[in-house]
């Protein structure tokens, strides 16, 4: 027959445990031309009719891979459509996937090596691990399920775990569910944590905090109680391998985003849903040779600004945060002043008055001395820069203009 080009799209082919009749299946779905015969291929069988395309355009089925034997082990499944008049699509090839496993219980317990159990595809070996560590696997029975029980204590407090199934040698999508496990309460160092973030993420009013503890690759939020003291962390991030890590409401939507530099020096924005979780990484522009980054409304308008010491050049630039849209937030860079001499600068509201002031560091080279210096804003930054004695000083990212006297001496 005549092959001719047709939308054929196939947007799915997963490997799935259908729980009606207990059994594995291929569930399938797509689109196409309304009207179209659809059929699929198994290496080494011949080609088989699944259904036809709905006057929608979208069509979606499930079929037995028991009868097809070794096929049954395949990773890829062939499709075609039959138009009107008996012509042929082009053939289009899908990649055959592994449902993610499901994490039925529990979501607290009592011990710390409780029984955790879920569903899964017969056949499938599921592993579950807290952070990098795995703690257990365990393989999917006939009837869909499976359940572990730790050999070790599991970490006290509120985790994240993590179970994936490989069947056939593919890999599933990994699930994700937290658990709170009794115990004592985890004290952390201040010098066990880095990339430490203060905002409130959660949306009820009260500072949280976001870090990478030493012992973890993830990113790890502490929820604020209100009251000086945090509940036990939860994992927000997996893997953070990223570096000057701030947080603010840089697009005026009234909820704390996050933005950070990878490896590579580029600046991605992952923007906050209000609940303590976040949406997809978002990339920015480049960041090389950017430092003490730090986050702040300086000028008072309600909306983050991002100041970062540009060590090409010595000067402190700001970018201001603007509201709405979904593309990069911040404005064009706007040169605050030359910038020398000073490290570990931070922005923070010290007096409630809704601006952001800068504390940095500073050492005298004649007496080898330290001191914290202090620098107030007054809102509005100004557009020509000036000597660091006159103007906005942060060594990491500032926002808004530090205007008045010198840097004033904290601590004598």
């Amino acid at each position: 027959m005549k092959s001719v080009a047709a939308d054929l799209v196939v947007t799915k082919a997963e490997l799935q445990f259908r729980e009606y009749d207990r059994t594995r299946v291929w569930a399938m779905e797509g689109e196409g031309t309304p009207g179209a015969q659809i059929q699929f291929k198994v290496p080494g069988f011949i080609w088989h009719d699944l259904l036809k395309v709905s006057t929608d355009g979208t069509w979606h089925t499930s079929t037995y891979i028991s009868k097809y034997g070794q096929g049954a082990t395949t990773k890829e499944l062939t499709f075609r459509q039959m138009l009107e008049g008996g012509t042929w699509s082009a053939v289009k090839t899908a990649e055959v996937t592994v449902a993610a496993p499901v994490i039925s219980a529990p979501d607290t317990s009592d011990t710390p090596r409780p029984e955790i159990s879920g569903r899964g595809v017969p056949g499938a070996e599921v592993t579950l691990r807290i952070g990098d560590t795995d703690f257990g696997s365990a393989t999917v029975d006939d009837h869909g399920n499976w359940s572990v029980v730790p050999d070790e204590d599991l970490p006290a407090g509120t985790s994240t775990l993590t179970a994936v199934e490989v069947l056939f040698g593919m890999t599933s999508p990994a699930t994700r569910k937290p658990i709170t496990l009794p115990g004592a309460e985890r004290r952390v160092s201040a010098r066990d944590l880095s990339e430490v973030v203060l905002a409130d993420v959660t949306g009820d009013g009260k500072g949280d905090i976001l870090a990478k503890p030493e012992d973890s690759a993830g990113l790890y939020l502490f929820q604020g109680r209100g009251d000086g003291t945090f509940e036990h962390g939860t994992e927000v991030f997996d893997g953070w391998v990223y570096a000057q890590t701030v947080a603010g409401d840089f697009d005026g939507d009234g909820t704390a985003d996050l933005v950070a530099t990878d490896g590579d020096g580029t600046l991605h924005l992952w923007r906050g849903k209000g609940d303590g979780t976040f949406g997809e990484r978002q990339k920015l522009t480049g960041w090389t040779g950017k430092e003490q980054t730090t986050a702040g409304d300086i000028d008072g308008d309600g909306i983050t600004d991002l100041v970062a010491l540009d060590t090409k050049d010595h000067r402190l630039k700001l970018w201001k945060g603007t509201k709405g849209g979904s593309g990069n937030p911040f404005a064009r860079p706007q040169v605050l002043t030359r910038w020398e001499g000073f490290r570990q600068s931070s922005l923070g509201d010290l007096d409630g008055k809704g601006l952001a002031h800068l504390v940095a560091a500073t050492t005298d080279p004649r007496t080898g001395k330290t001191s914290l210096r202090l620098r107030k804003s007054k809102g509005a930054p100004r557009q020509t820069a000036r000597s660091p004695q006159k103007r906005l000083l942060l060594p990491q990212t500032v926002h808004g203009s530090l205007t008045g006297p010198a840097l004033r001496r904290l601590g004598g």
